[in-house]
């Protein structure tokens, strides 16, 4: 089926930003003075919410928290925020995609302002007509709601026409909740079981695979 309208996750579906995150991670539990845990490890921050990562992987409280991201923050927009590559064929695949008339926006869980930031950097600004993405307030920070301010911006795109492209759960279930349906990638960051669990319509393992669903 042809989608007009395609939501696309940033963190591990356009781009792989393990160096940058993990090291940013790094950075603020050394600040924090908790365990620095291997990158394998903290390739768990990748995609979801900073906030529910330092929660639910270090206990950190709502206090805790905010320190914890400031302190994540600072490293990450001095360095991080371009230690990162655009998944191979995944430039060519926007471009085609772009010009064969698809509205496309970005929805992701980083704070907007990053997430343009970084199309803009890697030349692929021009293929988005929006980025969405949370506030370095917290606010919008759930995925359904950074999917409703992307519908806001994509005039005429409903559940019919709009397919949502992403590598963890949290972009399956963000989208469900607008009725729109998805493709689960697993060359992110996301596990396989994750998101078998999911159940996403479509799965793709690589860019050539999500190419061949989205080229329809």
């Amino acid at each position: 089926m042809r989608y007009e309208n395609l939501l696309f996750d940033l963190d591990g579906t356009i781009t792989d930003p393990k160096e940058g995150i993990t090291k940013s991670v790094q950075y603020a539990l050394e600040q924090m003075g908790l365990p620095v845990d291997r990158v394998d490890k903290l390739e768990a921050f990748i995609g979801p919410p900073l906030r529910d990562s330092f929660r639910e992987m270090y206990g950190v409280d709502d206090e805790g928290i905010l320190v914890a991201i400031e302190h994540y923050r600072k490293r990450y927009e001095e360095k991080g925020i371009f230690e990162a590559k655009v998944h191979e064929g995944m430039a060519d695949l926007l471009r085609d995609l772009h010009a064969d008339g698809r509205r496309m926006a970005v929805a992701t869980n980083k704070p907007w302002e990053f997430a343009e930031r970084i199309v803009g950097h890697f030349g692929l600004s021009e293929y988005f007509a929006f980025v969405s993405g949370a506030e370095f307030s917290g606010e919008r920070g759930a995925k359904d709601l950074v999917v409703a301010w992307a519908l806001e911006h994509l005039p005429g795109a409903s559940g019919e026409n709009t397919l949502m492209v992403g590598d963890h759960a949290i972009d399956v279930n963000g989208a469900r909740e607008h009725d729109i349906e998805t493709v689960g990638v697993l060359y992110g960051y996301g596990t396989n079981e994750e998101i078998e669990k999911a159940k996403p319509k479509y799965v793709a393992e690589t860019v050539a695979d999500l190419r061949a669903i989205l080229m329809q």
